[in-house]
């Protein structure tokens, strides 16, 4: 289990793995699209715990412009003073969101202008429980966030 969370965090840094590594068919474009979509995100948990992790997002919500406002997935997450451990995180995409929100006052568009900033993510995650370690609200569920460019 461990092997799978470290392999997991240090998917972002492996992008540029040779495709020799990965003879089995399919599984180069799998990880391809696995590498695209991982973010990395800080979080936060109910004792105030700060961590940062990875993860990937295994269901998206979408318009059909394509514009995502809602993600799932699952991850891994390092704490301070704590070894790494799975996770399960959901996020919302506040930014687009509110651009969505924006869009339908046609005062608004007409009259105010503003910035364009990154897509900002926000959202509650769990870590599962796991053998030997003791599960608590308090250290095992927070919010995250992460930055989309």
């Amino acid at each position: 289990m461990k092997k799978l969370l470290w392999l997991l965090m240090l998917l972002p840094s492996v992008s540029f793995a040779q495709s020799s590594l990965l003879t089995i068919p399919g599984l180069a474009d799998a990880v391809t699209t696995a590498l695209k979509s991982s973010k990395a995100v800080g979080l936060i948990d109910l004792n105030q715990t700060i961590g940062a992790g990875t993860f990937i997002p295994v269901r998206t919500l979408h318009d059909a412009e394509g514009i995502q406002y809602l993600e799932a997935g699952f991850g891994g997450v390092i704490k301070q003073g704590e070894n790494a451990k799975p996770l399960i995180i959901a996020q919302a995409n506040l930014s687009a969101i509110l651009r969505k929100i924006e869009s339908y006052n046609g005062w608004y568009v007409a009259h105010v202008s503003k910035v364009t900033l990154p897509d900002f993510w926000f959202g509650p995650y769990i870590q599962p429980p796991l053998p030997g370690y003791a599960f608590t609200w308090k250290t095992n569920v927070g919010g995250a966030i992460s930055i989309g460019f």
